[in-house]
């Protein structure tokens, strides 16, 4: 992917037209076009701009390789991956500790720890029909 494509896909995902982009940047709304359409590339500057607005390193802008784990974009995320954001981000502190070690958990011992733990809710379930399992699932609106 080049930086122009890069770009375009930035500032539509926060939904900027190129008018408020070029604003933002101080530079005219035809060099956003040109930009975006690869037959022109921003000074060093401008470039520098770009990366601090949406917070991205320049070689992810470039087209580089990023040394040491990929660098994520919102455009790269799935519907699903996005929603796991939002919701911890939502969480306390503590919740928020809660869930990564639950995920370190299951990253290590996969689906299997989700099925024994579903067997573990089930069974108290059963023995303790009048107290439920109250506080052993975290439900979308505690999130």
């Amino acid at each position: 992917m080049d930086f122009g494509i890069r770009l375009k896909a930035l500032r539509v995902e926060r939904k900027l037209t190129q008018l408020q982009m070029a604003k933002i940047l101080d530079v005219s709304k035809s060099n956003i076009s040109k930009y975006e359409g690869g037959t022109v590339e921003p000074n060093l500057e401008t470039l520098i701009k770009i990366s601090k607005y949406f917070d991205v390193p320049t070689d992810y802008l470039l087209g580089n390789e990023i040394a040491g784990d990929d660098y994520v974009t919102p455009e790269s995320l799935s519907p699903d991956e996005k929603y796991l954001l939002s919701a911890f981000s939502q969480c306390s502190e503590e919740c928020q500790r809660y869930l990564i070690a639950k995920a370190q958990v299951l990253s290590v011992e996969g689906i299997s720890a989700v099925t024994e733990y579903r067997k573990y809710i089930d069974e108290g379930k059963k023995s303790h029909p009048l107290h439920g399992t109250e506080g052993t699932e975290i439900s979308k609106k505690q999130i």
